[in-house]
């Protein structure tokens, strides 16, 4: 999906980019979610299901602009 918001040029290098941005996220969060079970083994169940909800709601105020018209996909866009 993110490859056909760029140009042909750059194609290539965005799966590369979010492949090497999703390895160095779980590395990280490994680490950082053991110190968090280290304070409380509940910690880290609790903290995921609030980052959850806080990316939800953005995403559900999308899906709503998307489905009253004031925001297109890409595909919409003609992009797709």
């Amino acid at each position: 999906m993110a490859t056909v918001t760029v140009d042909d040029h750059t194609r290539g290098g965005v799966p590369g980019f979010f492949q090497s941005a999703n390895s160095l996220a779980i590395i990280l969060s490994t680490g950082v979610a053991g110190v968090i079970f280290a304070v409380s083994p509940t910690m880290p169940f609790w903290l995921g299901s609030v980052l959850t909800a806080l990316a939800i709601a953005p995403a559900l105020v999308l899906l709503g602009q998307v489905k009253r018209g004031e925001l297109k996909t890409a595909s919409q866009a003609g992009r797709g």
